[in-house]
């Protein structure tokens, strides 16, 4: 066809169609870019994220994943006191894992948690909140249908699930206390209450142990009961009368027998190591028979049945305990120990261990009942072997500079489930390079080949009942969370979920490892977000964000540099997308020394940041949380480089820390500036709490402050954020407090329109006093 452009009309037509065409073009070649904009905060606050403490689980044959995703708009507001509260807007999802990209359908409009596949693989337990009660529900993967099994009210908190019974007959759930006319917290001892008179006791003793009513928190504190539902009428059976909620409870194989930890005290005033006593209850007779007492255990976690359901293991854990495992045999009664490590590495005597962000420790069994293999990475990096027959420990895996950070295994099981070469899969993460490996180990031999590596953070690793299948999340800094299926082999690995899509469609900051020398010789790293789009030679502002005793170094693979499953409140992306740099900084100290170890650490980061040509060293700010406040406080009353600073529920009184006390008479913080900060009590050393006190040093500060509080933080109390502002303000200093009404201590569990306004906030004066003329408010 040949085009007539003689005439004016024709010529017309056609520059409109060559206009149109070539905007077509341009458009569909812009779609398929990122933006580089601003994240919209609205947008990102409003995300579905995974809960926490929640892990994805499959079905029997593998059709089936379910998982757990929270609504930030849908939180109405968190109470630190009623863990309950910590699901509010969550909903329960089941994927169908067989089609080539999996739908999602919701089994429950909102506030559910605590999903179980049944034995046979058919039916999803779950609890659902409803006007502030839980209830036990049953999902049907064959007619899609969902009922209530019971309308009891059950307290699953923390990472619980229901507990089937082998038969798949009934499950395993805490209720809620007051069902049995319990109260919902022990009497104390201390204390007693008529009407409004409130009287606190103390008759003396030793101050180097501590039971409930001296700790820093109260240990009976939600307390629950546990009892047996069957599922066919909802009948209910009290089993225990009183448990630890964040305790661990384990049904044996068999059906016969429910183990479980009660933490009974603290081994110190200044203490946070818990020390449990573990029972063994029969359900044929009910009785109850205490096996071990005063275990050091880090709430209570860490038993296991062997499969013949003949012995039950556990492990010390917690920042005073070694490592000891202990096998208990039923027939006998007897307790094998096996210590394979000496002093727990994560604490704060000189330099903590270089990856502290583990998980917890555990025994697993083989299918034979015959071994038993433990890892804690809070001790060491490999796993142990336990050979029963021989009564001899021996190290199995272990690989320099690797620690390891999950063995795939089926949600609730604490058996190794091998392919059918007897090979399982390792997670690992690598000291200094912060890369995780899989590796594929041979149960009998200990022989392990590597069969992935990636720049990545993996977690929640699991295995399906036949061990063919692994299930995990997989994120990095600029890729949010989502579920990855895979056989063991790991050769076809793929995403699952498309939980957050909003972050598909912008540029984001990528990261950056950097590693600086301190003036005694030991290295430390940092994780450096770069500005979304950053162009190498240009000069950033920058925004430092540490936290004491804490290697964020081992975050430069975790979306957004935050510390929960997918970040909200706490998201660095939001920063570099408005043109920040971040920068996530190691942070060991020395107790007694902690100020001056910090401004070390975090000044030695600032300073190899703006050696690479990264940061403008006249554009610096400084953020912390809680300890991390703390810090921020520490900082800015000893150097004037930083410009501005958020403090967010911090403190710069070590003393009115220590001493604060709830309502209860527990004395949180005093374990935080003894056993953690300052190694010495106020009388012993009164001139270091005065030295690493931050409140001492506020006649210095030139920096603009800014501090954010919740008005119902357990942890932090409010009057200490209120000291200082008070303090600055006496002083005449740049500085402003914002109060959010009823919220706790963590922003990313507040109510939206709070969560919204702090983030504004933080922007606002970062921008006022960095970068003004940034690219901070552009989409």
């Amino acid at each position: 066809m040949t085009i007539n452009l003689r005439t004016a009309k024709t010529r017309s037509l056609f520059f409109i169609f060559l206009v149109i065409l070539i905007s077509c073009v341009l458009n569909r070649s812009e779609a398929g870019q990122k933006r580089l904009e601003a994240l919209p905060i609205e947008g990102v606050l409003s995300i579905s994220i995974p809960a926490f403490a929640q892990y994805p689980d499959i079905n029997k044959n593998s059709s089936y994943v379910s998982y757990v995703l929270c609504n930030p708009r849908m939180r109405k507001r968190t109470d630190d006191e009623n863990d309950l509260d910590m699901y509010q807007g969550c909903e329960l999802k089941v994927s169908n894992i067989t089609r080539l990209r999996a739908t999602t359908l919701t089994v429950s409009t909102a506030d559910a948690h605590g999903a179980r596949w049944s034995p046979n693989g058919r039916f999803l337990a779950y609890v659902a909140t409803k006007n502030g009660a839980q209830d036990l529900h049953i999902w049907d993967c064959v007619t899609h249908r969902s009922r209530i099994v019971t309308e009891a009210p059950i307290a699953l908190v923390s990472y619980h699930t229901p507990i089937w019974t082998p038969d798949g007959e009934g499950l395993i759930v805490p209720i809620a206390a007051h069902t049995q006319g319990m109260s919902s917290s022990g009497d104390r001892s201390q204390s007693s209450q008529s009407n409004s008179v409130v009287v606190y006791r103390s008759e003396g003793g030793d101050s180097h142990s501590a039971n409930d009513t001296d700790g820093p928190w109260s240990l009976k504190e939600n307390s629950s009961a546990l009892a047996l539902v069957m599922i066919r009428n909802g009948a209910t059976r009290i089993l225990i009368p009183y448990i630890d909620p964040w305790g661990d409870y384990h049904l044996s194989p068999n059906g016969h027998f429910i183990a479980y930890a009660v933490a009974t005290r603290f081994d110190g005033a200044a203490s946070q190591q818990t020390l449990c006593d573990i029972k063994v209850l029969g359900l044929s007779d009910l009785i109850t028979t205490t096996i071990a007492q005063n275990v050091p255990m880090a709430f209570g976690k860490g038993l296991s049945w062997s499969p013949n359901s003949r012995a039950l293991a556990w492990i010390t854990s917690g920042v005073h305990a070694k490592g000891i495992a202990s096998i208990y045999y039923m027939q006998s009664g007897k307790t094998e120990t096996y210590q394979y490590a000496g002093k727990f590495v994560g604490g704060t005597d000189n330099f903590s261990s270089p990856v502290d962000q583990t998980v917890a420790g555990a025994t697993l069994w083989d299918s034979a009942s015959r071994n038993v293999y433990v890892f804690d990475g809070a001790h060491e990096e490999g796993i142990w072997k336990i050979s029963l027959s021989a009564g001899s420990m021996h190290v199995f895996f272990h690989l320099s500079g690797e620690l390891v950070v999950g063995i795939a295994r089926p949600l609730g099981l604490d058996i190794l489930r091998t392919s059918s070469d007897n090979d399982f899969i390792v997670a690992t993460i690598n000291s200094w390079t912060k890369r995780t490996s899989f590796y594929r180990v041979n149960e009998a031999t200990g022989r392990h080949s590597n069969v992935w590596a990636g720049n990545y953070k993996v977690t929640q690793l699991m295995s399906s009942i036949d061990g063919k299948s692994l299930l995990f999340f997989r994120e990095r800094a600029d890729e949010s969370p989502d579920i990855w299926i895979s056989p063991i082999d790991l050769k076809s690995s793929r995403r699952l979920t498309d939980i957050a899509p909003i972050f598909d469609n912008y540029q984001l900051g990528s990261a950056r490892l950097i590693s600086w020398s301190l003036h005694n010789g030991h290295m430390l790293q940092g994780a450096l977000f770069l500005p979304a789009g950053y162009v190498a030679g240009k000069r950033y502002p920058l925004i430092v964000y540490p936290y004491p005793d804490r290697y964020k170094s081992n975050e430069i693979n975790t979306f957004a540099g935050g510390e929960s499953e997918a970040p909200t409140a706490d998201n660095m992306q939001i920063f570099t997308t408005r043109g920040f740099a971040v920068l996530l900084p190691d942070a060991p100290y020395v107790r007694g020394y902690i100020s001056q170890d910090l401004l070390d650490d975090v000044l030695g980061g600032v300073d190899k940041t703006i050696e690479l040509g990264i940061a403008d060293p006249a554009r610096l700010g400084v953020m912390g949380h809680s300890d991390g406040g703390y810090t921020v406080l520490a900082l800015i009353g000893r150097t004037h480089r930083f410009k501005a600073a958020v403090a967010r529920s911090g403190y710069a009184d070590e003393i009115a820390a220590a001493f604060w006390m709830d309502p209860d008479g527990a004395v949180f913080g005093l374990n935080i500036a003894v056993d953690m900060h300052l190694g010495k009590t106020l009388w012993a050393a009164p001139e270091t709490w005065i030295t690493n006190s931050p409140i001492f040093y506020f006649h210095h500060v030139t920096t603009p402050l800014l501090i954010t509080q919740g008005t119902a933080d357990t942890a932090v109390p409010p009057f200490l954020s209120d000291e200082t502002f008070a303090a600055l303000r006496s002083l005449g200093k740049t500085v402003q407090e914002v109060k959010y009404s009823g919220e706790g201590h963590y922003e990313d569990e507040w109510s939206y329109p709070h969560e919204l306004d702090f983030v504004h906030r933080i922007i606002d004066w970062f921008d006022r006093f960095l970068c003004s003329s940034c690219t901070s408010h552009r989409a």
